[in-house]
């Protein structure tokens, strides 16, 4: 598989919780609560997920149930790097950004209307796919 194929949204919901193992309704809780920010289809507004989000909601439940993390916990070392730094972002932008302003949440979780950051592209940014690979939310069983 091409790396570029698991940041490809290819799997509805109910495809994304039984390759997960958790419920659809979590699948909602989790988006609700900032970790993650699945690709909407224009059309239906379906959510459509990457094979690397599956794979990181299937991740959460491990920490969570686990290692003993919690929610908040897991949103903290998802904003350890923020965005903005990672972008260089110049003091322009940030003073405008949601996300700089809101820096305790991840930032796609917080809406912005920067051309910079478009919102509905989550799924395909570097910050987003990289803030999870973040040592402290790896699973310790993994490579």
């Amino acid at each position: 598989m091409k790396e570029t194929d698991r940041h490809k949204p290819d799997y509805n919901i109910k495809s994304a919780a039984q390759m997960s193992g958790v419920t659809t309704n979590l699948i909602r809780a989790y988006e609700r609560m900032g970790l993650i920010h699945p690709y909407r289809h224009p059309g239906n507004n379906y959510r459509l997920f990457t094979l690397d989000e599956v794979e990181w909601i299937a991740r959460i439940k491990k920490l969570i149930n686990e290692v003993g993390l919690n929610i908040e916990g897991i949103k903290c070392v998802l904003t350890i790097k923020p965005c903005w730094e990672e972008r260089d972002c110049p003091n322009s932008i940030r003073e405008k950004c949601q996300a700089y302003r809101n820096y305790n949440h991840p930032c796609w979780h917080v809406k912005t209307e920067l051309s910079c950051c478009p919102a509905d592209e989550c799924y395909k940014c570097s910050h987003y796919i990289s803030s999870r690979q973040h040592p402290k939310l790896r699973y310790p069983k993994e490579d």
